[in-house]
């Protein structure tokens, strides 16, 4: 989180003086966030920044100067839409310690922005577009937190290079949603920006200790903490010790929680403009320790948690246990087999989740393959498998790809992704059950779907029978050879079908 700065520029009448706005450096005893003569203020600033005008007279509002700070950091957390300017110089009257005018700084030239912003609100629509209507307001948080985590990378570069630094997108709503790249305020910024579209109370919140900034949020009558930076840290280093972020890494410790909660996070050093007190209501919500994207169909939400695929009904709060997900073998380089366990209470492996909402499908990585489940058929599709020793860190679905980042068992994390086993795969050539020459792994007899008439024939040839069946789909592990561990795993998969 960056320090905004705000020069006190003086007439004749007027001191001169340079203050530094600290973002959300919030009285935590006032009595409003945003009063009315801040509101009559910020509408004068909003009409000059439209008109591409470098200052605002607000001299007839009432601002304070010893609320500059705040008043100017509020301004620009309340209209992340205006992602293009910010105040950084005020005047104020000497003999009341009125603000009387506000200054401001383009970042762009006036004649790119109407661009930036077709681009910006074209990006934001289609986002809101894409969350289902029938949502509760805590389950489109849930749909906005995810997206966010999967769609931006954080920028590390700003730890080691000056110049990256200086960069104002990666601080802006446009940042994160436009170049898919920007720190934690670009990242609270967006999801300030959505929160604004769909009339949800949400706010920045920053900690100066912690040169950080997450959201805040009110359902009902409750606030809750909200933190997407979080959610994907991806501090994670690979072989060079280069710090990245693993696709589609989402955990959903930092969702509407409570002060008490994102302080045994080791949150700490932030004002509390609004107490979240509420630390029971979402204690066991369908989301906790559920790892990775969560997917909205049809009434029901998806995801795996606890080594299962699950549903859950949003009108009946039901879930239902789709598929349990399998413990598996595979070999590293120096010849020994290694297990790859599913994480349950606590143990073994997470197993990374990704949705693609163009197909119904779930795609979910299992030791060093990843398989597809579609909610119309209810089938498991392998739908690529390692060419190398090693297993699938993490996954995640968008624009059309499957992308995966990959841990050899000695190499160590590599950032290599894979779309499918090739760097070229386009979305039409993904898993469509519409069509009827896509052939499931697993369907020994061809006859377009799984059922106990594969697993009988499977055991048949098996046995030696001249039984004709499809070899390409017999190969349900996808090692290149027909044995008895495809057998298994196809009566796996069909257990878990029926």
């Amino acid at each position: 989180m960056t320090k905004r700065v705000v020069t006190i520029i003086l007439t004749v009448t007027l001191l001169l003086a340079l203050v530094l706005v600290a973002p959300n450096t919030v009285n935590a005893q006032q009595n409003e966030y945003f009063p009315a003569s801040w509101q009559a203020a910020e509408r004068k600033i909003l009409e000059a920044w439209d008109n591409y005008e470098t200052e605002a007279d607000i001299s007839e509002c009432g601002v304070l100067l010893e609320d500059k700070d705040v008043f100017c950091e509020r301004v620009s957390s309340r209209n992340p839409e205006y992602f293009y300017v910010t105040c950084y110089n005020v005047g104020y009257n000497s003999d009341s310690n009125v603000i009387v005018c506000v200054y401001f700084e383009y970042f762009y030239r006036e004649d790119e922005i109407p661009a930036m912003q077709a681009r910006f609100e074209q990006k934001a629509q289609s986002v809101l577009n894409s969350i289902p209507s029938y949502l509760a307001n805590k389950d489109k948080l849930l749909f906005l937190y995810d997206y966010l985590a999967v769609n931006n990378n954080y920028d590390f570069a700003v730890f080691t290079d000056y110049t990256e630094n200086l960069k104002p997108e990666i601080r802006t709503a446009y940042g994160c949603l436009i170049n898919n790249l920007s720190v934690c305020e670009g990242i609270s910024q967006a999801f300030l920006y959505f929160c604004k579209k769909l009339n949800i109370e949400a706010y920045a919140v920053g900690s100066d200790e912690m040169n950080h900034e997450w959201n805040m949020v009110k359902l009902g009558n409750n606030y809750y903490h909200i933190d997407i930076t979080y959610a994907s840290p991806g501090f994670e280093k690979n072989e060079k010790k280069e710090q990245f972020q693993p696709y589609g890494y989402v955990n959903h410790d930092y969702f509407l929680i409570s002060d008490s909660q994102i302080k045994a996070l080791y949150h700490y050093g932030w004002e509390n403009i609004f107490a979240a007190t509420d630390s029971k209501t979402y204690t066991n919500a369908y989301w906790k320790n559920a790892f990775g994207q969560v997917g909205f169909v049809n009434g029901y939400a998806y995801f795996i948690k606890n080594a299962k695929l699950r549903n859950y009904n949003l009108s009946t709060n039901i879930s239902t246990d789709l598929y349990s997900v399998p413990k598996c073998y595979f070999k590293s380089k120096d010849g020994y087999k290694r297990i790859w366990e599913p994480y349950n209470n606590g143990k073994g492996f997470h197993t990374n989740f990704a949705f693609d909402y163009d197909r119904n499908n779930l795609y979910f990585a299992m030791g060093n393959s990843a398989y597809s489940y579609n909610i119309d058929t209810k089938s498991i599709v392998s739908v690529y498998s390692l060419p190398k020793t090693g297993y699938i860190l993490s996954l995640c679905y968008k624009s059309g790809k499957l992308y995966m980042t990959t841990n050899d068992i000695n190499s160590k994390i590599q950032t290599d992704t894979y779309y499918f086993g090739t760097k070229t795969l386009s979305a039409s050539s993904l898993p469509s059950y519409t069509d009827t020459t896509v052939t499931l792994s697993g369907d020994v007899n061809s006859s377009g779907k799984i059922d106990i008439s594969d697993v009988l024939a499977l055991k048949k040839y098996l046995a030696k029978s001249k039984l004709k069946i499809s070899t390409a789909n017999a190969d349900v592990n996808k090692d290149d050879k027909i044995d008895l561990l495809d057998l298994a795993r196809l009566k796996v998969i069909y257990i878990n079908i029926e």
